[in-house]
């Protein structure tokens, strides 16, 4: 009994521990920008004798010994004894990042063994004023000896705090729930005497539900604000690594979103982020030499727009050449001259997305390789969202990201295709028009395109690319609904009928259909039937 209590102790104190060394890590960033502000220090006094304290609290002597350390290399900053500059930031940070990874692995396995005998020794010789600039070499911490033979398959579960105030909200919502339930069970006897009692209970119930799913949905959410740090961090680390000077902006931090959405995007955004800097910012002496200040500036700012989040990341840096990314594809086989010379801007842009794309010339630590911004697209669509770039030669880059809010319960349009219906997500659909197929336009062999308003879309006939076999016999006249999808190239996808547009909670599908790359999901329509939510990007890449 008293093992299993220790046990539930030290795994509170890891999730504690991430939580507390987001927060310490936030701080260095400040700390970079202002060396002098006592309230900085404060809290980082605070924070350390916090995750100190607790860590031998609960046994791990190791993380407490590591901690009281680094405690006092931070009071050696604020002493001035340690000047604040961005080596000894530098060095801040890998102390940091190796607790970080000490926490990881201690999530596995609670007795691995850690040795920070090196580190500690460093910080050391760096506070008595005897470090040469010449980095001791640290313990791998995944090749840390771990002291009981452990079950890697198995993740321990996942914990994050929700606020009080969300679930006494929740309480009250469900209270009122119970009190119209117990109207219907004293209307069930005489139905008809008692009608519109029972549309009124109906009625209330219907938006009590809603406001049910809504708090259900933001217990599952947090703020970006680790995420944001996150971001600030990969920034400092670039602009350093790049030897470019860097102010990076955030807005919108506070913004709430589903806490599976921060884990997906993390490492997108931080892609991002890099290539801003690698990428799209110009060195000092090249923004002044085209009148711009030395100084490059990164903005990042997130927010909710029409049922959606957004987030945009922007650089004040030399923008895309349509025109140089198109003879780079060329160069690398990636599209054709004929495919060129029709591109637009906006498709050209696109291209980045394309695996195999890069304009490095030689592989860096940042990038080169050609294929991270094809990791980037495929993580967004994922995550069913969407990624937009804006870019002007010699002013700058924006990639603008929107995403769903929740992951669990999404808009859909719900479309029948000859006699079955499906679920289409609102996020691959652009707009929804009516067609004549005898207004098609052929494109090339049993390929057809439709134009609407001066826009040529390649049209998709689902009855024909979800069955088998020749749709029933057609009128030329007749009018069909469709799709508009312009993520990447833009199609049509044409249907029978549109039944309308609901909410989708999502569910998991069986293997037997899992393998059909146009089948996203499943779900459960109104009357209660099954459904299959489509994926218009499977289908196409099918």
């Amino acid at each position: 009994m008293e093992e299993s209590f220790l046990i539930e102790l030290k795994q509170g104190f890891l999730e504690e521990a991430q939580e507390l060394l987001g927060r310490v890590e936030a701080l260095s960033l400040q700390l970079e920008k202002d060396p002098t502000r006592s309230d900085i220090f404060a809290e980082f006094a605070r924070l350390a004798h916090n995750f100190k304290g607790s860590g031998k609290a609960v046994g791990f002597e190791h993380i407490s010994t590591m901690s009281h350390r680094l405690e006092d290399y931070i009071l050696s900053i604020q002493k001035g004894q340690i000047p604040a500059t961005g080596e000894n930031i530098d060095f801040l940070f890998r102390c940091l990042d190796r607790l970080k990874d000490d926490v990881e692995m201690l999530k596995i396995d609670l007795n691995a063994e850690l040795d920070h005998s090196s580190l500690i020794r460093e910080i050391t010789l760096r506070i008595d004023g005897m470090f040469k600039n010449n980095p001791i070499d640290l313990p791998i911490p995944s090749k840390a000896i771990a002291a009981h033979p452990v079950d890697t398959a198995q993740k321990p579960a996942e914990v994050f705090r929700v606020p009080k105030q969300k679930l006494d909200s929740l309480m009250e919502i469900v209270g009122e729930q119970v009190i119209l339930q117990s109207f219907l069970e004293q209307c069930k006897d005489d139905v008809d005497g008692n009608r519109e009692l029972l549309m009124k209970t109906i009625s209330q119930l219907s938006k009590l539900t809603f406001e049910i799913q809504n708090q259900a949905l933001s217990l599952a959410m947090i703020q970006m604000v680790p995420l944001f740090t996150k971001l600030e961090r990969a920034t400092r680390d670039a602009s350093r690594s790049c030897n470019k000077p860097i102010d990076i902006h955030l807005s919108g931090a506070e913004t709430e979103i589903d806490k599976t959405l921060i884990d997906g995007l993390s490492d997108a955004l931080t892609h991002i982020v890099r290539n801003a800097v690698d990428h799209g910012l110009e060195d000092a002496e090249e923004r002044i030499r085209v009148g711009k200040k030395e100084t490059g500036n990164v903005h990042i700012e997130a927010r909710r727009s029409g049922g959606q989040l957004w987030i945009e990341i922007k650089d004040d840096g030399k923008g895309m050449n349509p025109e140089f990314l198109k003879q780079k594809a060329l160069s690398k086989g990636l599209i054709s001259e004929q495919e060129a010379a029709l591109m637009k801007d906006q498709e050209a842009f696109q291209l980045i997305f394309k695996n195999g794309f890069s304009t490095k010339e030689a592989v860096s630590e940042l990038s080169g390789r050609g294929v991270g911004m094809n990791v980037v697209e495929e993580t967004v669509k994922s995550l069913k969202g969407s990624i937009e770039i804006e870019s002007i030669l010699g002013k700058g880059t924006c990639f603008r990201l929107k995403l769903p809010l929740s992951l669990a319960i999404f808009n859909g349009a719900i479309v029948k295709v000859r006699d079955s219906r499906f679920v289409v997500p609102s996020s691959e659909i652009s707009e929804i028009s009516r067609i004549q197929l005898g207004d098609r336009v052929l494109l090339g062999k049993n390929s057809y395109g439709i134009k609407i308003r001066d826009e040529l879309f390649e049209l998709v006939d689902l009855r024909v690319a979800l069955f088998d076999g020749a749709p029933d016999s057609e009128l030329p006249k007749k009018e069909y609904p469709v799709l508009l999808s312009r993520d990447g190239r833009p199609r049509a996808y044409l249907v029978n009928e549109i039944v309308g547009i609901q909410k989708i909670v999502q569910k998991i599908i069986g293997d037997e259909v899992k393998s059909r790359a146009e089948y996203a999901a499943g779900t459960i329509l109104g009357d209660g039937t099954p459904g299959i939510i489509l994926s218009l990007r499977g289908l196409v890449a099918a």
